[in-house]
């Protein structure tokens, strides 16, 4: 006669589970379209940042005058 702790053990070894982490079922879903406009953002932030020591004025007067953040504008 089998007892009930084997009789639990036995249907629990059968058992397999698999398990899917939360991200990897999000990233399923999620693709990457065109990088064009993401990559000239990031072009217009760099430009923001290297301009960052700028007063207000020579700032807005420099950031208006990028190449990067023109091409980025004329997309937008």
């Amino acid at each position: 006669m089998i007892t009930a702790v084997q009789a639990g053990r036995q249907i629990r070894r059968n058992r397999t589970e698999s398990y899917t982490p939360p991200v990897e079922k999000v990233q399923s879903f999620l693709t990457e379209g065109a990088t064009t406009e993401s990559t000239l953002m990031e072009n217009v932030i760099v430009a923001c940042w290297n301009n960052r020591t700028l007063n207000a004025k020579l700032f807005a007067k420099k950031i208006v005058s990028d190449n990067d953040v023109k091409s980025w504008y004329s997309l937008s």
